[in-house]
Order: C-alpha cells, then sequence, then structure tokens
C-alpha cells in the first residue's frame, strides 16, 4: 500500500466480509488473481474515480455505469445481462416513462427511496441499487417490469396499426 487512503479502503471493503461473507471474498480473490480481471477492475475503479470527480462524487455516471454492467459479465454472466437489459429499457423508456413511474417501483419492490430531481439520476439509482441485488432478485424486477409495462397502443404505430387495419374498420352490408 503506497497510501493510506488506499489502506483505508480496503479497510473498507474488508469491513464488508459480514455482509457478502468469506466465500465471497474467496471468489473475488480468485478473480482478482487472473490478469485480465486486475486489468478489468483497474478500468472500473478509474472510471468510477472519474466520474466521482465529475459530479462532486456523488455517483457514477453513465459512462461509469455501463462498463460496471459489462464488466461484471466476465463473473456473472446472466446477471450482467439481467442488468444490462434492466439499464438499456429504463434509458429507452420501453419501461418507467416518467421519474413517478421509477419512484413508485423502487419503493413497491424494496429498492432504496429514490430522492431524484429527474428521471435520469431516477434510472441511475435504481440499476445501482440493482447491482447489490442477487442474480434471482434481479430476475424478479425485470420480470415485474414486463409484466407492469402496458402494451398499449395509444402511440403513433399503435394507431397507424388501427386506422389500417380492416379488422376495425366497419363490414358494409352484404347486398
Amino acid at each position: 500500500m503506497s497510501t493510506q487512503q488506499e489502506f483505508e479502503l480496503l479497510v473498507d471493503i474488508a469491513k464488508l466480509l459480514k455482509k457478502h461473507g468469506s466465500e465471497a471474498f474467496e471468489k473475488l480473490a480468485q478473480t482478482l488473481s487472473s490478469p485480465d480481471s486486475s486489468q478489468q477492475l483497474a478500468a472500473i475503479l478509474s472510471a468510477t474515480a472519474k466520474a466521482g470527480r465529475g459530479i462532486g462524487g456523488a455517483r457514477p455516471s453513465e459512462r461509469a455505469i455501463r462498463p460496471l454492467l459489462a464488466g461484471l459479465a466476465r463473473t456473472e454472466p446472466e446477471r450482467s445481462a439481467l442488468l444490462l437489459k434492466l439499464y438499456d429499457d429504463l434509458k429507452a423508456k420501453r419501461v418507467l416513462p416518467t421519474l413517478r413511474d421509477c419512484q413508485a417501483f423502487a419503493a413497491d419492490n424494496g429498492l432504496p427511496l429514490i430522492e431524484a430531481a429527474t428521471r435520469n439520476k431516477a434510472v441511475d439509482s435504481l440499476v445501482e441499487a440493482a447491482v447489490s441485488l442477487p442474480k434471482d432478485r434481479v430476475e424478479a424486477l425485470v420480470t415485474a417490469l414486463q409484466a407492469d409495462t402496458p402494451h398499449d397502443d395509444r402511440g403513433l404505430e399503435g394507431w397507424a396499426r388501427i386506422i389500417l387495419n380492416n379488422d376495425h374498420r366497419p363490414k358494409k352490408a352484404a347486398q
């Protein structure tokens, strides 16, 4: 260790032993012994540090969240895929299109309260909360989002389908 801050950071990580268990620490140590994993962790830490400097240290930006989610693919590919799908669906507004929807979904699913002022910040908060969840819980969230998303036809595509579809036109009486 070259500085006191680095040592304190490792002490804080060690305090997570109680939460995650010794088996998780052993698996992480094995994963980090690989040169590829070490480089990937360094890239994630660097991106997180840069994002922290850019936002005053409050939370990682989109640039830091996406590499973090993609970085999980080496150790937990299924969980990474679920989190990336969740993130992409939220960012594209395919699910939870409003800030209020995001806040309600978090409250309904036992996630931390979202006090964000914008939807984008709420999305980041939701995904950050989901990153710490186990795979089965993330699966449940994604499933709940798909079930809660109404498949209404109020958009332009839906109206075009209704207007152009012959099934919705009144039938002329046979002559």
